[in-house]
């Protein structure tokens, strides 16, 4: 079953062949589309968390609701941070344009390779 990429089950396509940036998905999106199609829902996800995590806010007490809300955004920042390190890492090897509906980073990759995280003690 992997040894095909005709039998392969798509989401591990990628660990068993080197396939073509423009290789056609079952989406109709070019690998490297998918790629970044997947990198940037993955980072909408957290929006959908905190929409969600709002809408509850009546139900929990103050003090709880906000810590997770900061979590959350927190959370949302790391997403972003992580889906443009990634996008801009696959990039230099693609050599292809993010796809115009996606907001391309506002860094470089240089910056992302060189951040230092932070240890925020307690959370």
């Amino acid at each position: 079953m992997y040894n095909s990429t005709e039998t392969c089950p798509e989401k591990f396509l990628l660990w068993f062949h080197h396939l073509p940036w423009d290789y056609k998905m079952n989406s109709g999106r070019t690998l490297w589309d998918e790629m970044v199609y997947k990198y940037y829902t993955g980072a909408d996800s957290v929006v959908w968390m905190q929409e969600k995590w709002n809408s509850v806010e009546r139900h929990i007490d103050f003090e709880r609701f906000n810590h997770v809300k900061q979590l959350l955004e927190m959370q949302r920042q790391d997403a972003i941070e992580w889906r443009n390190s990634c996008v801009l890492y696959f990039q230099q090897f693609s050599i292809m344009p993010i796809p115009s509906e996606f907001e391309k980073p506002e860094k470089p990759l240089e910056y992302y390779q060189n951040k230092k995280r932070l240890f925020v003690p307690g959370i």
